[in-house]
């Protein structure tokens, strides 16, 4: 994570304004992950579980895609693999939880990661997933840079109903 940090910062990718962060030239903001996990909870509420688990998953999958497509670019980074790593480096250096990626198979388009410490985790007590945004981000990577396809996404385990590390799965959406 430090080395991640260290990279950015030399390469100028990671800037320190007044009012302002910029990441890979783009505007980052701090903020306390009550905002976004009160904001879950709020429309859990209101539209039920399902509904407000899809507008997140969907509201964060195109931003997932096109902040990573950014930094692709402006770091030309070529290969998927590099992809993944820096993506996983990112959201661990930013406080999303620790990554793992446990199986990759690009010839079929099937992955798993595990995520240690989500910060929605710790926040959202369920007996159901919650990781719903980083679902998102992580959907919009995988359909628009790596596979190039429609993906369906799964967390299959999560801390907050009480798993040791929370699991999500990736596949093709089937036709």
């Amino acid at each position: 994570m430090i080395e991640t940090f260290r990279k950015l910062l030399f390469s100028r990718q990671l800037n320190f304004g007044k009012g302002s962060i910029r990441i890979f030239n783009r505007p980052l903001i701090m903020h306390p992950v009550e905002f976004l996990a009160s904001f879950q909870m709020y429309l859990e509420k209101e539209l039920g579980y399902e509904k407000s688990k899809k507008i997140l998953i969907e509201g964060f999958k195109k931003g997932g895609a096109s902040f990573t497509e950014n930094y692709v670019k402006n770091y030309g980074i070529r290969h998927k693999q590099d992809i993944i790593k820096w993506s996983m480096d990112l959201m661990t250096m930013s406080g999303w939880g620790d990554y793992e990626l446990v199986n990759l198979d690009m010839k079929n388009s099937r992955f798993i990661f595990r995520i240690k410490n989500s910060p929605f985790t710790e926040l959202i007590k369920s007996k159901k997933p919650v990781d719903h945004i980083i679902v998102g981000l992580i959907t919009g990577v995988a359909e628009y840079l790596l596979f190039n396809r429609p993906m369906i996404l799964k967390e299959i385990k999560c801390q907050a109903k009480g798993d040791p590390f929370c699991e999500i799965i990736g596949e093709p959406k089937k036709k």
